[in-house]
């Protein structure tokens, strides 16, 4: 343990990789058809519309808490039970019961790969999940909800719009398959940081 390394600073490490992991499980984060484009005479040509991106994660914010619900500290009244069971009416997230096929795993693997891997792994399911989950071109897209809502400053899509680009069903299991296995990415990482510096050698 390095002795240079307050509480704080170790603390303040764990959110910064965090949401870094969090970053990662978002598929558009890993799908380069959501920010490259081709250069044709000198103009930018997306391959999926702009407006695509920030709806999607419009619609996940909506699913939570507000944010000072959400934190959680020695000054607040709040719980992890009083914010789980004030989730806004509506919401995609449901919330872990034992059958539930979104049941967070208790079990940390022992031959758990190290950082590096553990990201690339993460990024290169994203990346498929992305790929499945919006299979269309741009050209389809726009066929399907407007030239309006594909123009480069179009306003975020609204939940209306993404479900006539993806299934509701799927949007919703997805949905919860990436905040769940946020949730788990998150506690691996920790866990194997903090047993690297902990554990004596």
């Amino acid at each position: 343990m390095s002795p240079n390394f307050s509480a704080r600073q170790i603390a303040l490490t764990f959110f910064i990789v965090s949401h870094y992991v969090c970053d990662a499980l978002m598929p558009l984060h890993c799908d380069l058809r959501d920010m490259s484009a081709t250069i044709n005479e000198n103009k930018r040509v997306r391959r999926l519309p702009n407006s695509l991106h920030p709806g999607i994660e419009a619609v996940w914010e909506k699913s939570f808490p507000n944010k000072e619900m959400l934190t959680i500290h020695d000054y607040t009244p709040e719980s992890i039970s009083s914010v789980t069971s004030s989730m806004p009416k509506g919401s995609l997230i449901e919330i872990e019961k034992t059958d539930s096929p979104y049941a967070l795993s208790t079990r940390l693997p022992s031959n758990m790969p190290n950082e590096w891997n553990e990201m690339v792994n993460i990024c290169r399911i994203s990346y498929g999940v992305s790929r499945k989950w919006i299979p269309q071109s741009f050209k389809e897209i726009q066929d399907i909800i407007g030239k309006e809502k594909c123009k480069p400053k179009a306003s975020p899509l609204d939940y209306k719009s993404i479900l006539t680009i993806i299934d509701k069903k799927d949007f919703k299991d997805v949905t919860n398959r990436i905040f769940h296995d946020a949730v788990e990415s998150v506690a691996r990482i920790w866990f194997r940081a903090w047993n690297l510096f902990t554990k004596p050698s």
